[in-house]
This record gives structure tokens, sequence and C-alpha cells, in this order.
């Protein structure tokens, strides 16, 4: 397992690595840590370090992955992979969907939910099945097409891609349109600096998963929604929305060469809370 290991000063926008100068936007005043490695060919992990504007420590992980359709697959995993709302841990979901011919290899918690019964608020298909459609909580969703066209928008979007869609699970608000930052609302949950789980897209099938750990005070303090977009178009997704976090925020990997699945992330709860459905990492045998 190759890992690359970047060690990077940052002040006002400009990020310095190795002498070389480049220009880009980042949500902090400097960067402390950069290190990444691949999982697979296809699937690279990262972790980031940083000090956010008001120089609290912010930790940050991402799973890219580029996906190949029959090989690689984004998917939606439900608790013990059934149509059935309830709650169950990430690394749960993902056991219940690994199988012979299909390794999971990677998860991330996904939309926001009922605590008491686990209803999410989004809509939720699975393998071409609409299990729970569009509804009044419904704000935007992330949606995987026949063709393995990964895609994400608002209500009418869903409505009018529901028939071509294999995998969807709802999500809010969207962050990243085709490289823009969108405006964000002026509620706590959007200014308050929280533990966050977002989701980015560049191109057509390259993903991003990501959490931002928070509650942390000595380790790391959490995001704004509107730092949260432009961490993710820093990482380099044209495209990207927000997931439940807070308590929910969950990445799990498998380990290479075994069976074993690692907590990537510190969960701000210091225990893995169970949540309504999950974005998994699918490798067919």
């Amino acid at each position: 397992m190759k890992r690359i290991l970047f060690l990077i000063t940052m002040f006002a926008g400009t990020v310095m690595v190795y002498g070389q100068k480049r220009q880009t936007s980042f949500p902090g005043t400097k960067l402390l840590l950069d290190s990444s490695w691949q999982i697979t060919p296809r699937i690279q992990e990262r972790e980031i370090r940083y000090l956010d504007s008001g120089g609290k420590k912010v930790v940050v992980q991402v799973i890219k992955a580029r996906l190949k359709k029959n090989r690689l697959l984004l998917e939606a995993a439900t608790p013990n992979n059934k149509d059935q709302f309830s709650r169950q841990v990430v690394p749960e979901e993902m056991q219940a969907e690994s199988s012979p011919d299909r390794e999971v290899l990677a998860g991330v918690n996904a939309d926001f939910f009922n605590m008491k019964n686990g209803t999410p608020l989004g809509p939720v298909v699975k393998d071409r099945t609409v299990i729970k459609g569009t509804g009044r909580q419904m704000v935007a969703f992330v949606g995987v097409l026949k063709s393995g066209r990964i895609i994400m928008g608002d209500s009418l979007l869903f409505i009018k891609k529901a028939s071509k869609l294999t995998e969807a699970l709802g999500a809010r608000p969207l962050l990243l349109k085709d490289g823009k930052l969108l405006a964000q609302d002026s509620s706590s949950l959007s200014k308050v600096h929280h533990p966050r789980t977002a989701f980015g897209l560049s191109g057509k099938q390259t993903v991003y998963l990501v959490t931002v750990d928070g509650r942390q005070p000595e380790f790391s303090n959490g995001i704004s929604l509107t730092d949260l977009g432009i961490l993710m178009r820093f990482l380099g997704a044209e495209n990207a929305v927000n997931l439940d976090g807070g308590g929910s925020t969950t990445m799990i990997v498998k380990q290479p060469g075994t069976d074993q699945y690692k907590v990537r992330n510190s969960p701000s709860g210091k225990m893995l809370r169970p949540v309504a459905n999950s974005w998994i990492l699918v490798r067919k045998r």
C-alpha cells in the first residue's frame, strides 16, 4: 500500500508544495498535514489536518474513487439489506451487503432520518426499486443512473429521473454546482461548525466520500456548510452535497487483505451511531 505524505504550509489561499506555488481556495489559515494512500488502484484514501480561520484544529478524511461499471460501484446500503426502515451502524450495513462475489470496500453514513424509527427524510432507491419517493421533507438527493452515471439535485430532478435510477438516497443541502459555491442559509445548522459528512462528484464517475470530525476541541472542531463547500472544491469536486452529520458522521474502510472494517474518523459521540442508510463502494469479484 503506497502512502504519500505532504507537509504543507498555507496562508491566504496560497499552497507551498515542495517549493512550488499554486493558487487555490481552502477553508483555513494553515494546512498542517496532507497524507494519501491507495486502498485499491481505483480508490485513494486521504487525511487532511488544518487550522480554520479561528485557529481551531480540523481533521478531514477523504475517499476518492474512480467508479467503473460492473466493476467498482456506488450503492445505497440499508439496515440488514432490507427495504424496511430502521437503524444500524455503517459497518453492519456494509457487512449485510457483502457476499462472495461482492466486496464492500468503504462506506459513509448518508441521509438524515427520524431518530425514533429510522425513517429517512429523503428518497430511497435500491436495486432499481423505489422504496421511498419524494416528500415534503426532501431537499436533495444523490443517485446512480442505469448507465452508471452519478447525479445529484432537487426533488424535481428526482421525479424526472426516478425511472432511470438504480440507487438514490436523500441529502441536504447542495454545496457546489458546476464548481460554483451555493449560498447557504443563516441557520445554526449551516453556520455552526459541526461534524459533517459530504458527497462530491467530478466528471461522471469520480466520487468523493468525506467526513469532517468535530465537537472534540483538542482534536477537531467541525466545519460550517459554506466552508464544507470550499473544502469539497479544494478536493476536486465539481458538484457536492451535505449528508447527515453530527453524531452520525461515520467513515468505514475495509482493511486490505482482511475481512475487518476500520473506523477511519473519530465519531463525536465516541461510539458509532446507528443510521438509516449509507453510501458504500462495492467491488465485483
